[in-house]
């Protein structure tokens, strides 16, 4: 299958050890007509929400995490909805047994359906709101993790040891956090506070200080 990529670099590496052998890549803007199927893995990031970037009639998978289908796909062009699938494609998530994903049509779930199935993917479909659920609950696990970094309760290390054991996740939530980037949850629970209003979403002192300095909790890898 032809597909175009288009987003940062360690997200179209993951994205091709998704697909390994199964697609030949397209990832020059002025060839996109050749693919098959388009992928925007920034998607929602700011000043990448432009639905005349993608093409009624073939598919087209972008990231939904940090806003919805709703809020990114153009009002006047309903048709997009019919071609366009919501993913979470936040690094470290693109590479997974399971992808989670949500739709705004009944065509739109059928023709991914199908499209996963001659990729070989397992589909978990997913309601159409901001943090979708792993990134949502993840990203409330940091920023409690840094409350708790922040009273001095453990430290780095000591909090993500604790969770590994405790609650089997391959990475400790701060060293999860580094991985995904700190500015993704910072933005994932921005966008929770302004679309619910609810205080669970409040961004710690300490995670809002590091993501606005671009700061890394292990600045080599523990």
């Amino acid at each position: 299958m032809k597909i175009y990529l288009e987003g940062e670099e360690t997200r179209k590496q993951e994205f091709r050890e998704l697909l390994q052998a199964r697609a030949t890549w397209i990832e020059s803007p002025a060839a996109k007509g050749e693919a098959e199927l388009l992928v925007f893995l920034n998607y929602d990031d700011p000043g990448r929400s432009d639905p005349g970037l993608l093409t009624p009639g073939k598919p087209n998978i972008i990231c939904s995490v940090k806003k919805t289908l709703r809020e990114m796909l153009s009002p006047q062009e309903p048709v997009l909805q019919d071609w366009v699938m919501g993913m979470n494609l936040l690094p470290t998530f693109i590479h997974r047994p399971l992808q989670e994903v949500c739709f705004l049509s009944g065509h739109a779930r059928t023709l991914f359906e199908g499209l996963a199935s001659r990729l070989g993917w397992k589909l978990t479909v997913v309601q159409d709101h901001t943090g979708m659920v792993t990134p949502r609950v993840l990203s409330m696990i940091v920023n409690e993790a840094c409350l708790t970094l922040q009273h001095k309760i453990a430290t780095i290390p000591d909090i993500d040891q604790a969770m590994k054991l405790g609650t089997a996740y391959p990475m400790g939530p701060l060293e999860w956090c580094d991985r995904i980037g700190i500015t993704q949850v910072y933005e994932i629970l921005k966008a929770l506070q302004r679309e619910t209003g609810d205080p669970r979403y409040q961004l710690t002192p300490l995670l809002e200080e590091m993501a606005l300095q671009h700061k890394l909790f292990y600045p080599t890898n523990p």
